[in-house]
């Protein structure tokens, strides 16, 4: 029996492993389920020649395609290109099109170019050339071999706005032509917010188990869980017919926790709910630092309704700019449930806006105390004509990790308001 074919994804940068979040892999894997290539192997590595070289025979043995992010710019520790050079012990040669491509990006940004940005444009023989319109380093296409002895090789950018829309743009219509599904493919996805990985597994298992030939995976990032089935058919008509049902089972198995099940992101959920009512959305932050304001205004169109935000770090700010009351900040202190109501009401009435949300808390790793400990996150919520709601969360982890996770849970807790009314 034919093994099925996989893919293998391998993400290079030491900070990786010193403690910088990798949040590509449930992106990549969202990509290649419905290609007919499910990730079966993921693997950090640091910026070492040998170590990525060794990494790359290995997947290139198991996997018919292995995607490579990071190391491709043009400084000391970007190694990808020269150790899947002697991987597949394949010379790499200077690409006079990407080297164009380099320099006329230097140009229009009014930059000088060093040497060492020549590195970007060199290529493994044989290799087609993947264009970043979004950066300087260039992605690279190679494959080699036939039938279940093919493999691919995809050298991408490390910056998610470089290598996800080259993913789209040229390495999706690559990997369907060198690896085109056997039958009709079907794929559902479904991104769910206010449930935990471990109940939302519980809520699903029979829909996994009335299915047993489907491909499913769930996978977890801050503030939400992400479900994802893939299979093959004999024929298109089934395959959508299998599709939808799945999809329909998930949805009534989960309920009011899916908030997209087309790969929209929540802010742009939120984005489409705040426009159809003409509604406009202010924020006031103080231990995210404005992370709220930046995931909103990262979708296009967003000023449409969103009308602004206040990052209010200091106390004096929180009473001056969002009105909350010193008494308040003397009685509850700047961590309080109180505080945080006061903030989102005063954010929504200076800013003129129908609705807004207000994070407060402790993100560390200093200035927890017993009673209010590190990870502590107020977020409250004020819609027009309603009462203002206000959560307690209790985070962990490092500083990123909970300031993402609080502007995660403030999208679900302002979204979970929207959808009520």
């Amino acid at each position: 029996m034919t093994k099925p074919a996989t893919a293998a994804l391998l993400f290079t940068g030491t900070e990786l492993l010193r403690g910088k979040q990798n949040t590509y892999t449930p992106l990549l894997a969202a990509k290649l389920l419905p290609l007919g290539l499910p990730p079966a192997a993921a693997v950090t590595l640091p910026d070492d020649r040998k170590a990525i070289a060794a990494a790359l025979k290995n997947a290139l043995k198991e996997h018919a395609l292995t995607v490579v992010v990071g190391g491709l710019g043009p400084t000391f520790d970007d190694l990808s290109r020269e150790a899947a050079s002697d991987a597949l012990k394949l010379p790499l040669h200077q690409h006079p099109e990407a080297l164009r491509a380099i320099e006329e990006r230097f140009r229009k940004l009014g930059r000088v170019m060093t040497e060492n940005n020549k590195r970007q444009a060199y290529l493994l023989k044989g290799a087609t050339l993947l264009e970043n319109p979004n950066g300087t380093a260039p992605g690279q296409f190679f494959v080699r071999g036939t039938g279940a002895k093919k493999r691919a090789l995809a050298l991408l950018p490390g910056p998610q706005k470089e290598w996800e829309p080259m993913f789209a743009a040229v390495v999706e219509p690559l990997i369907k032509k060198h690896f085109p599904p056997c039958g009709a493919q079907y794929s559902v996805r479904m991104a769910l917010a206010g449930i935990g990985e471990s109940a939302a597994e519980e809520k699903i298992r029979p829909v996994l188990d009335r299915h047993p030939a489907t491909e499913f995976t769930i996978l977890s990032a801050p503030g939400e869980v992400r479900l994802f089935a893939s299979g093959t058919e004999r024929d298109p008509e089934t395959a959508r017919h299998l599709g939808a049902k799945i999809s329909a089972e998930f949805r009534a198995a989960i309920g009011e926790a899916v908030y997209s099940d087309s790969g929209e992101p929540l802010p742009a959920v939120i984005g489409t709910l705040l426009r159809r009512r003409g509604w406009m959305l202010a924020t006031a932050e103080s231990c995210t630092g404005g992370m709220v304001s930046d995931r909103i205004t990262a979708v296009p169109g967003s000023s449409d309704y969103f009308a602004g935000g206040v990052v209010a770090y200091a106390n004096e700010l929180k009473v001056k700019v969002l009105g909350v009351k010193p008494v308040t900040l003397m009685k509850h202190g700047a961590v309080s449930s109180e505080c945080a109501l006061e903030m989102a009401l005063g954010a929504r009435k200076r800013l003129e806006a129908d609705c807004a949300v207000s994070i407060t808390g402790i993100a560390g790793p200093g200035g927890g105390s017993a009673e209010k400990p590190v990870g502590l996150v107020y977020i409250a919520v004020s819609v027009k004509g309603r009462l203002p709601v206000c959560k307690r969360f209790n985070f962990s982890g490092s500083r990123d990790s909970i300031k993402a996770y609080s502007s995660a849970s403030a999208f679900t807790l302002l979204y979970q308001e929207l959808k009520s009314i």
